[in-house]
Order: C-alpha cells, then sequence, then structure tokens
C-alpha cells in the first residue's frame, strides 16, 4: 500500500514537472510591435484606490498609440479621479469617467469594466489593471496575438518585495505546472489584468456579469 502511495506522489510530481518544463519553452511571449492604424484599440482601465500606481502606469499607457485611454474612477477614496487627470493632462486620447454604485446581480470589477466597454469608441477593448506597467509596443504585440481571434489574455510579469514573493512564486508555479499551454487555451483559461476582446465578442457574454 505505501509502495502505490509514494509512486502516485511521484508519478503527480513527474506530471506537474513536465508541465512545467514544457510551459516554460513553449509558454508563447508577446513581442512589441508598433500599434496598427487596425482595428482600433480602447484601453480600459478600472481604478479603485489607484491613484499612486495610475502615476507610474498611466503615462505609458497614453504612449502606446491606443484610440483611446479610458480611466474609470470606481468610488475611490485616495484621489484617484485627481491624479489620472495631472498625469494625463490635456492628452487628446485621454477620458476619465465617474463610476456608478454596483446595481444587484454585479461583482465589482465586471461592472466597472461594463461601464468602460459601454463608453469605449474602439473595435478592440483592452482590459488593463491600474497596476499593469506596460512595456513600449505592448499594445501592437498584443492586437497581433488577437489576430483571428475573438480575445487574447495577457500574464504580465510579476515585479514584487520579499513580503509578497513567497505567495506570488506559489501560484506561478500553481498556474505553469498545472496543464501544458494548448490545454491552458483550450479550457479558455484567461489572466484578468489584461484582457483583449473583440468588441462584438465581449458585448455577446453580456458583459459578465459574475
Amino acid at each position: 500500500m505505501s509502495g502505490d502511495f509514494f509512486f502516485g506522489v511521484f508519478l503527480f510530481l513527474l506530471l506537474r514537472w513536465l508541465a512545467l518544463l514544457f510551459n516554460l519553452l513553449a509558454f508563447p511571449r508577446l513581442r512589441p510591435h508598433p500599434t496598427p492604424p487596425r482595428p482600433t484599440a480602447s484601453l480600459l482601465v478600472p481604478a479603485r484606490n489607484e491613484a499612486e500606481n495610475l502615476k507610474k502606469t498611466l503615462p505609458v499607457l497614453l504612449r502606446q498609440g491606443a484610440l483611446e485611454v479610458l480611466v474609470l474612477d470606481d468610488l475611490s477614496e485616495d484621489g484617484t479621479a485627481q491624479a489620472a487627470l495631472e498625469v494625463a493632462g490635456h492628452h487628446p486620447a485621454f477620458r476619465l469617467l465617474r463610476g456608478t454604485p454596483l446595481p444587484p446581480g454585479w461583482t465589482g470589477k465586471n461592472w466597472a469594466c461594463f461601464q468602460l466597454a459601454q463608453e469605449a469608441r474602439g473595435e478592440v477593448l483592452v482590459f488593463t489593471d491600474a497596476d499593469v506597467l506596460w512595456e513600449e509596443g505592448a499594445l501592437g504585440g498584443l492586437l497581433e496575438a488577437l489576430e483571428g481571434k475573438e480575445m487574447v489574455s495577457a500574464l504580465p510579469r510579476q515585479e514584487v518585495d520579499l513580503r509578497e514573493g513567497a505567495l506570488v512564486a506559489f501560484v506561478m508555479n500553481g498556474l505553469f505546472s498545472f496543464l501544458p499551454h494548448p490545454l491552458l487555451e483550450g479550457l479558455r483559461v484567461a489572466n484578468g489584468q489584461v484582457l483583449a476582446f473583440r468588441r462584438e465578442a465581449y458585448l455577446a457574454l453580456g458583459g459578465t456579469r459574475r
């Protein structure tokens, strides 16, 4: 009995190690690319109490070449709206939206994203968390990855301090050793930090209430 148990544990760990090795070698990586004129993209940022993060991340978003960059102040208490306005200045692509209270049947972030989508004019809706720092050319790379698809998700490289390092390493190990990437893609596993939808695909989902 003990031999079967240890063999089962060994087999489980071996399969996870093989999945991790495969993903480290084969997991697709976005490459910087100039933002094309079409399809047009709206960069959409739901922001609750993100004043400090937006000071770092919003300037790079404004340089991505998107049709527009919309920030929704989701009932913040830390001056998020004022910080966004100060950073963006009079940038022609920037708009600040004021979020409304959560209606029944919705979760917070999904409701904030839905409000952004209602105001967006782009053919592609790109939702990004306010703490994601985009590299130059990242939007072009994301749109290139979206070609022929309705939706694509990206997993940013995680930059953490010592307190967060162990937890993030645990989560990332769980993700990359869970299943090989083709199966993750087949199951439509996505990361909510960066999501790009073709407009019609997002609207067909009804805003994904839950």
